[in-house]
């Protein structure tokens, strides 16, 4: 969740996701953020073999032939 970049009080922003899908979620921080927006970017790790996984997609079927 991020917070507004000039004056944190308050969680806002959020990221969904199915258990085990998002294996990290952190802001961006930087001093450009800061003034890019009024809220700071969020950053999420998406576990894709799972994610795949839980929508019945196998490896085998992305895979070049």
């Amino acid at each position: 969740m991020s917070f507004p970049s000039y004056y944190p009080m308050v969680a806002l922003d959020r990221v969904i996701g199915s258990p085990g899908l998002v294996t990290a979620l952190e802001a961006h921080h930087t001093p450009l953020s800061e003034v890019a927006s009024d809220h700071l970017p969020l950053k999420a790790t998406i576990d894709i073999p799972a994610a795949l996984n839980a929508l019945g997609v196998r490896q085998s079927e992305l895979q070049p032939s």
